[in-house]
Parts: structure tokens; sequence; C-alpha cells
């Protein structure tokens, strides 16, 4: 009788889980990393990059979408790919501008959109910076740790 209540068992657990070429596997979500700069200069240039873990062949393009107080519409740059990122060298002395805002979108050849960084809806959310001039901040901080 043990003997089989054990095989019954068996059996039910075996048939319980669905054959391994019916499982629907989740696509794996590309990796896309930016790092925002925590200050923003006024008088230097600044390296916004993007690191992108999806094949080359994969990438219809990669734009950086910009806006500072001194534009009244947001530019979009296209962006290559070069030493494993895609940089962007934002020279503000090329702008009379104070501030700073800007997201990534990455459009992959399956028409799918990913924007960098996204909000809850997988949207773009810009990331918004102040220029800073560095003598000042430099000072500050020279004081700070004093």
């Amino acid at each position: 009788m043990m003997r089989l209540i054990l095989v019954s068992t068996l059996f039910s657990f075996l048939f319980a889980f669905p054959p391994l070429d019916s499982v629907q596997t989740q696509s794996a979500i590309p990796r896309i990393l930016h790092h925002p700069p925590e200050v923003i200069f006024d008088n230097r240039l600044t390296d916004l990059e993007l690191f992108v873990d999806i094949p080359q062949d994969s990438i219809e393009s990669v734009s950086l979408f910009l806006i500072t107080d001194a534009y009244e519409k947001v530019r979009e740059i296209p962006l290559q790919f070069s030493r494993e990122r895609y940089t962007y060298r934002f020279d503000p002395t090329s702008c009379a501008c104070t501030s700073l805002q800007y997201f990534f979108i990455v459009r992959l050849i399956d028409y799918s959109l990913y924007s960098v960084p996204s909000d809850n809806d997988n949207g773009p959310k810009s990331i918004e910076r102040d220029l800073i001039n560095s003598a000042e901040h430099f000072q500050t901080q020279w004081d700070a740790n004093r």
C-alpha cells in the first residue's frame, strides 16, 4: 500500500509540470547603464556616457535628447559607438546656459525603444543639472574639509 502511494505521488509530481518545450521564458531585458555626473561645471567639458549591453547588430540608433535654458527646443544628438560606450562631450562654453536636462533613447531594429533614465511607465525621465562654477565649488569643498 505504501509503495502504491509513493509511486502515485511520484507520477503526479512528474506530470504536474509542463514539458520543457512548452515553458515560456521571459526575454532578457537589455542592460543599459548611465551614471549621471554629480557636478557639471560651467567652464569644463563633461562626458555624458551610456553603456549598452546589446549586440551592435541589434541596435538601430542611440540618441541623446538635450535641452538647456539657452535652447528653446529639445535637440536630438545621434551618438556613435566608440571605446565600448556611447559618449557625448558637452561643452558648456558653446552655449550661454546655466542648466541642463537630458535623457538617452536606444532604438533596436525590432522597433523596441529603451529610455535611460526612465520613469515608472518606462517613459523618458530627464536628468536635470545646474551648471556650477568650478572655483566656487572647489572653494566650498575646501572650506567643508577644513
